[in-house]
């Protein structure tokens, strides 16, 4: 389910989005899962900008999962970081900008 609405009279658009999965249970053939106990809750919220006179739109949102540290934890180091091997299930913060034509 993903909502967006329209705030009036501005540039902006608001997001939501929440989501389930029920998939594999612990490891799967490569040593990986989507999720370590095969099913978890994602969640989705922000707002795109549309540039006035531009085809681009900025796009701010915060996402996360109700997966825990100790069950992202009985995956690593597969369910990991290749940065610098924290876990991939945490929260952030995703900045973008796109262009339509």
């Amino acid at each position: 389910m993903r909502p967006a609405a329209a705030i009036p009279q501005t540039p902006l658009t608001a997001k939501a989005h929440i989501g389930h999965s029920d998939g594999n249970s612990g490891l799967g053939p490569n040593g990986t899962s989507a999720a370590p106990t095969g099913h978890y809750w994602d969640w989705l919220l922000g707002a795109d900008y549309a540039i006035k006179g531009t085809p681009l739109t900025l796009s701010a949102y915060y996402v996360d999962t109700d997966i825990s540290k100790a069950k992202a934890a009985y995956l690593q180091p597969n369910f990991a970081s290749t940065k610098d091997g924290s876990t991939i299930a945490g929260s952030q913060v995703v900045f973008s900008i796109s262009a339509a034509f």
